[in-house]
């Protein structure tokens, strides 16, 4: 990398020596960020409410969903 500190290498186990500048690096650590908080929106709606508190535990469940989702809009 030869001094170049707004350029990063994929490790050396990728066949290909692709670079990457800083905003790609960001981009691409963005996406990764909103795809785990979707997952893991996603579970709690997935999330089987039991019990006599049905409805309560549906709709907290849903809040718990909404609530991941919206710290990416902070």
């Amino acid at each position: 990398m030869s001094g170049d500190h707004n350029m990063y290498q994929k490790p050396r186990s990728y066949d290909d020596d692709t670079q990457y500048n800083e905003a790609q690096v960001q981009a691409m650590i963005r996406k990764a960020v909103r795809d785990e908080r979707e997952a893991c929106a996603q579970i709690c709606e997935e999330l089987k409410p039991f019990g006599p508190h049905f409805y309560i535990q549906k709709a907290t469940a849903q809040d718990c969903a909404a609530a991941i989702r919206a710290r990416g809009e902070k």
